[in-house]
């Protein structure tokens, strides 16, 4: 493997040299640079393996993209037999969680309700909903089940560790209490704005529910070749990845009409102009019909929402143009 400045890395089977990914390799490092954040970037070609990486080996939080490694151990417990995608779910009102997603409390009466475990799937990933996700974490055994998993497949340097709520705690650097009630939280999760950016600053620095680019792309790669899970599964994971509605500006922003992506977005809280994050990893299927496999992370950034959006946007179109030639 040869490596060059953004870490650029080109497979023994791959067709083209490493020297081919010199055009891609300078326009990504332009984006990165007006980015006004810190970037961590992994691109791949599934069908040569051509690889660019920036910050790859760093450790970025995931938010909400950590969502798709805990449907992908659902799913696997479905394949076991221990899950049924059919099961239903009651969801009560201590269950819910704040987050812009009503896919879950529009569903629910006087805060009740019940889905079905494909239903739940569907909302945590398509949607991000942050209720779904706390309810679907249980079903995957917990946070060290999910990260077992990951492992399983071979992919160091992902892990997942908190649920929802938790995470939402510790951005505000609040301590819940042992006991609340679903009207509790708005008054429980508030601090000053400049305790609030100390929070989401500590958030970043953490390494828990974190990954890097380089585990990110690994990880899109199984879900690509289908390998990770049944083929039933593995089918209604793509086509729940498919209809994604959040981040349409991120790695969906700037592609040709029609192109189909199949990702998952994550993003951060903000205080003091700081966010921590925005985030988007997914496949593109190119014109000839392949796939190429685009993690961005876009963290402790000072720009706005519409630039950080751009930078995720530029990028995939960068990947795209250069292996659609």
């Amino acid at each position: 493997m040869k490596t060059l400045a953004l870490a650029v890395l080109c497979s023994a089977s791959a067709i083209a040299s490493a020297s081919d990914l010199g055009p891609l390799e300078r326009r990504v490092a332009a984006v990165v640079a007006e980015s006004r954040s810190t970037v961590g970037v992994g691109l791949r070609d599934l069908a040569s393996g051509e690889t660019l990486l920036v910050h790859g080996r760093d450790h970025f939080p995931m938010f909400s993209v950590y969502k798709l490694p805990i449907a992908m151990r659902v799913l696997q417990r479905v394949d076991e037999g221990a899950v049924r995608l059919t099961d239903p779910v009651a969801i009560e009102p201590k269950d819910v969680r704040p987050g812009v997603s009503t896919a879950v409390t529009s569903r629910l009466q006087g805060g009740r309700g019940t889905m079905t475990v494909a239903e739940l799937i569907v909302a945590a990933v398509a949607q991000s909903d942050n209720t779904a996700s706390d309810l679907i974490l249980p079903l995957a055994g917990g946070p060290e089940a999910v990260t077992a998993y990951v492992r399983s497949l071979g992919i160091d340097g992902l892990r997942v560790d908190r649920p929802e709520i938790q995470m939402a705690a510790d951005t505000y650097g609040v301590t819940l209490p042992a006991s609340w009630g679903p009207g509790d939280l708005p008054g429980l999760l508030t601090a000053p704005p400049a305790e609030r950016r100390a929070a989401i600053e500590r958030y970043v620095a953490d390494p828990r529910d974190s990954t890097t680019p380089e585990a990110a792309l690994a990880l899109l790669a199984r879900v690509a070749r289908r390998d990770a899970l049944s083929p039933a599964s593995a089918d209604f994971l793509l086509r729940t990845l498919e209809k994604t509605t959040t981040g349409p500006g991120r790695i969906r922003g700037l592609l040709p009409k029609g192109t189909v992506v199949a990702n998952k977005t994550g993003t951060g809280p903000t205080a003091l102009g700081y966010t921590a994050a925005s985030n988007d990893i997914g496949l593109v299927t190119l014109p000839s019909g392949r796939k190429v496999a685009v993690a961005v992370f876009v963290s402790a950034s000072g720009a706005d929402d519409a630039a950080r959006d751009r930078t995720i946007a530029e990028i995939a179109r960068a990947a795209y143009d250069h292996w659609s030639r």
